[in-house]
């Protein structure tokens, strides 16, 4: 089952022997200007406030999309942990709690991958998975780096956190579709809803209830 049997990889960086490759048209503003754009977490941002200005809607908004992402991922891996709880076969129910804590690696696309070898999956929902974890890829690990020299442009700036919205709401049609089998699994196992949870972060968010899940709420 891949990453869910196994022992944990540790990191490797494997030395290259050939020579970079140069490339004829050296470092162009089309390389450059990706990692020199949008404000960063230094003082230099107090000496240009129009570009901090600038980029935050944007960065709002590719915030709120990795939230979006990380939901997607999450859910794939929670749906297996429920699906194991109940007994389907061939899920390693402690291993897969381990799997959401990060004591284990797995992928998006691996618990994609193993979440369609335990489900029946239509092809229509297939199809909608497929779609929200390719814009889920593009956008955790190319959209804003990609389109840094564009958002340069004020002209290019709105079809930017155009696209960035439509790269969201495919990702989200993906989450939605996970949600009420992770909702109807909760409920069942747990006797606790997805809506039952909602309402309990909302009072601890507003301070009338203490945090009841047994760890301090980080500062």
């Amino acid at each position: 089952m891949g990453c869910l049997s196994g022992s944990k990889r540790s990191p490797r960086v494997q030395q290259r022997n050939e020579p970079d490759e140069v490339h004829a048209d050296g470092l162009g503003p089309s390389r450059v200007i990706p990692v020199l754009g949008g404000p960063s977490v230094t003082e230099a941002n107090v000496l240009h406030p129009d570009v901090e200005a600038a980029w935050t809607p944007l960065l709002l908004s590719a915030g709120a999309g990795l939230l979006d992402c990380q939901r997607l991922e999450y859910g794939f891996g929670l749906l297996l942990l429920y699906l194991g709880k109940s007994g389907v076969s061939g899920i390693d129910v402690d291993r897969m709690r381990a799997v959401l804590d990060e004591e284990v690696v797995c992928t998006a696309g691996q618990l994609r991958r193993i979440l369609a070898g335990k489900v029946d999956i239509t092809p229509e929902a297939d199809a909608v998975l497929s779609e929200g974890l390719k814009s889920r890829n593009h956008l955790v690990h190319r959209f804003m780096i990609a389109n840094a020299g564009r958002f340069t442009e004020p002209a290019q700036r709105a079809s930017v956190i155009e696209e960035l919205r439509q790269l969201r709401l495919k990702v989200q049609a993906a989450e939605h579709l996970v949600r009420p089998l992770v909702d109807e699994l909760s409920t069942k196992l747990d006797g606790v809803s997805l809506k039952d949870y909602q309402e309990l972060s909302l009072r601890v968010f507003r301070g009338v209830q203490e945090n009841p899940w047994g760890r301090p709420t980080k500062e």
